[in-house]
């Protein structure tokens, strides 16, 4: 099952209906070979039931979902937030100094207010009905990164909403490492792990 990225492997049991294996219940046709559900009202994820069962849906719409694993297809965790102008992906955010807004492309070099990079496919994202774009707050990220980088030096902020390779006496302001090098000092977007 794919729900905004996420692939959820496991099982599934319908509540308020002991006996899936024999057709129609209140979510459907479900036997043990596959199911096809666009809406589900309730799922328990297991571990026990209907070994082997494939769901396919486009869309799941649930009010508690349980399960023992999850995996995603993208590697952040994103919260969307209403950003003062819009952003390229790989741009670093901070929390806007403007009331209205709640967060800003950072323009300051070795920021304390940086709370992530924007994010094009979130593996997961929270708020995702509210207006603004989509922060990643932690995960794999492309990152606009200005100057030479090598793969395990921390970023730290930089002005235009970029990051750069951090000094030994800026660890205090690490926003994440470089997964990648790139020699360019040109800004570019470079694979990082944001913490």
């Amino acid at each position: 099952m794919d729900f905004y990225g996420i692939n959820l492997k496991a099982n599934l049991t319908a509540v308020n209906d002991p006996d899936l294996a024999t057709g129609p219940n209140p979510l459907g046709d479900i036997n043990a070979a596959s199911a096809d559900i666009d809406t589900v009202t309730s799922v328990s994820v297991t571990a026990t039931t209907l070994a082997g069962t494939t769901v396919n849906a486009t869309t799941v719409n649930a009010t508690t979902l349980n399960g023992t694993a999850t995996y995603a297809t993208w590697g952040d965790l994103a919260e969307k937030y209403l950003c003062k102008s819009k952003c390229d992906v790989g741009t670093v955010i901070c929390v806007s100094k403007d009331e209205v807004y709640d967060v800003e492309p950072c323009n300051d070099e070795c920021s304390a207010a940086v709370i992530g990079v924007i994010s094009e496919k979130p593996g997961f994202g929270l708020n995702s009905e509210a207006d603004g774009e989509f922060v990643g707050l932690t995960g794999k990220l492309p990152v606009k990164i200005i100057g030479p980088i090598n793969k395990s030096d921390f970023i730290v902020p930089a002005t235009g909403g970029c990051a750069r390779a951090g000094k030994a006496d800026e660890i205090a302001y690490k926003i994440g490492v470089a997964n990648e090098t790139n020699p360019s000092a040109e800004v570019k977007l470079v694979n990082c792990v944001i913490k």
